[in-house]
């Protein structure tokens, strides 16, 4: 992770080509929801912004 701002970025790179794919889970404080999703199979990269009390705030892939 690297700092930006007040908060800090995490980057995860991924070979496309490694099955099964790759999914996106993301976990709602104070709730059970959880929402899966698979990224479609040409992702290499995925960026997600944090706050500065560790809450994600944006999240890209390409």
């Amino acid at each position: 992770m690297r700092r930006q701002g007040r908060g800090h970025v995490g980057t995860w790179h991924f070979d496309p080509n490694e099955p099964p794919g790759i999914w996106v889970s993301c976990v709602y404080e104070n709730t059970s929801t959880v929402l899966s999703f698979p990224l479609p199979l040409t992702t290499k990269q995925c960026e997600v912004s944090y706050s500065d009390i560790n809450i994600a705030t944006s999240f890209a892939c390409k």
